[in-house]
Order: C-alpha cells, then structure tokens, then sequence
C-alpha cells in the first residue's frame, strides 16, 4: 500500500514517521513545507494539495486542527473531492463534528471511496511511541484493510459504525474536563480548610 498523509503538525508528524517507519511508500502535504523535511530526507514524497496527495495513494490519513480545516482538505479547492476517489480509503484522525463528518463520508462513500474515522486520545509521547488510543469507527472489513496503517499509529478501539470514532472523543473529552474540574475544586476545598496540596 501507498500511504497519504495530510497535517504534520505536532501528533501528526510522529504519527506519519510511525508509519514511515514500517516501510509504507509516503506522500505527504501540510501548509508549511519545512515541517515535512525529516520526512522528505527518508523518502517520502512531497505533494503541492490534499488533491495531490490521494491521487497517488492507496490510504490517506488526515489530521489537521479542527472541523473547518477537515472541511478545506475534502471540499475545498486542492482538496480531495477534486480527484478522483474510487477506491481509495480515508482515515481521519481530525478531533471534529460527528454529524459534520458524517456528511463528508457519505460524499466520500458517493464518489467511491471507503471512510473510517480514528480520532485520537493520547499525548505527543504516544504519539512518537506509536500507542495512542484510536476510537475507530467504520465497515469491518475497512478497518481490517487499513490495520497496518492503523496499529502502526497506535492501539485500534473499535466503535461502531462510522461517525462513532467522533462522539467517542468528544465523550472522552468531556469526562477528562469533568475530572479535572472535579480536582481542582477538591484541592481548593482542601487548602481551604487548612490541609496543603504538599502532603496528598
């Protein structure tokens, strides 16, 4: 398989060298060129458009900021939609709108292609250790096709159909917040009746 990667930005970076690293022909887009130097020096590929990046791979996996930026990358111009998609596998990672995505997929599915959505939980220690948690949603036999390219980023837990992956991370973000205003208020209640964080 030929492996597309779009956004190498602080956990896509280390992801796409992961990937690199077992031995997957790359080509590669971001915004800044520079960014992709490590990259380019270990032989991947440089392409000018997120268009130009799936017409000349099997599997393209995208991570940019957020849900305006995905959009750009699918619809806009230089983006996917562009070129033609049949047979070609989408994994975005992309922390974004699960009924946003969904519409993309669903375009993606009309112009012939297979989506599978793999956003992330994790740090960019286990981005560059390659053992992020991926909440993977999608057809089975999708995921099983893109494994490789999957595990080499970090471990695959599947939810569902796609779209799934989406509300997984927003759901984990949200107990993460809920957690860590949880401590905050317990310590300030804490130091508040006399007991300093020091001695927890």
């Amino acid at each position: 398989m030929k492996i597309g990667f779009v956004g190498l930005g602080t956990m896509g970076l280390p992801a796409a060298r992961n990937i690199q690293a077992l031995g997957f022909d790359l080509v590669v887009y971001d915004l800044r060129r520079e960014v992709a130097e490590s990259l380019l020096a270990n032989g991947a590929v440089w392409a000018d458009s997120p268009r130009e990046v799936i017409e000349n791979v099997d599997v393209v996996v995208s991570m940019v900021f957020g849900p305006v930026q995905i959009d750009q990358v699918v619809r806009g111009a230089g983006g996917f939609f562009e070129a033609d998609i049949t047979g070609k596998y989408w994994i975005d990672l992309t922390t974004s709108s699960p009924f946003m995505m969904r519409k993309l997929a669903d375009e993606f599915v009309a112009r012939g292609g297979f989506p599978i959505d793999a956003p992330v939980t994790g740090s960019v220690d286990s981005s560059i250790r390659g053992d992020m948690i991926l909440f993977v949603g999608g057809q089975d036999a999708h995921i099983e096709k893109t494994r490789p390219v999957l595990e080499a980023m970090g471990v695959i837990r599947k939810v569902g159909r796609y779209g799934n992956g989406y509300v997984a991370k927003l759901v984990n973000n949200q107990l993460w917040k809920i957690h860590a205003a949880a401590i905050g208020e317990a310590m300030v209640a804490a130091k508040v009746a006399g007991l300093e964080p020091e001695v927890w």
